[in-house]
């Protein structure tokens, strides 16, 4: 019989699970990876600092799950594969650029994650990435226009 898993989250954000009875939670870093992980007494069972583009760069413990980089936000880790499942298509970490197509090529980069602002941005729909600091991120300047965004000071159009 197949262990039974029950995620939990706030606010749409993945918040832990119940794993067979045992319950553990997520700690978020600033992009929304899980940095930490603790058991039901409170204790850190799994800790990892991450590289821009998704590579676990420190990991101590064990993860009970597949969420890591980008995981608070629905990244979801193939460890068959090591690619990042992002509801629409697959990021490469290790070289740092989606398998596939943006489906807004040619008005943005055909495979760039995040308009290559990984520290800044993270993409939980695919298409769209969202800007950590103003909550939009948008590659397109028509589109931006028409939501009514501005360039700030890193360079990017964030909707306010």
């Amino acid at each position: 019989m197949a262990m039974s898993v029950v995620y939990g989250n706030f606010c749409g954000a993945l918040a832990g699970e119940n794993r067979g009875g045992i319950r553990s939670d997520y700690v978020a870093d600033a992009l929304g990876s899980v940095a930490v992980v603790v058991d039901d007494t409170g204790a850190a069972i799994y800790e990892a600092e991450y590289w821009p583009y998704g590579e676990a760069r420190t990991e101590a413990g064990s993860n009970p799950s597949n969420w890591g980089f980008g995981g608070i936000k629905g990244y979801y880790t193939d460890l068959a594969s090591n690619l990042l499942y992002v509801t629409k298509r697959h990021l490469t970490p290790f070289i740092a650029r989606w398998l596939t197509v943006d489906g807004l090529w040619p008005m943005v980069d055909a495979f760039a994650y995040c308009g290559g602002k990984p520290t800044a941005c993270m993409d939980p729909s695919g298409p769209f990435a969202e800007c950590v600091a103003c909550g939009l991120c948008v590659g397109v300047a028509a589109l931006a226009a028409l939501l009514g965004c501005i360039n700030d000071s890193r360079g990017f159009l964030c909707c306010l």
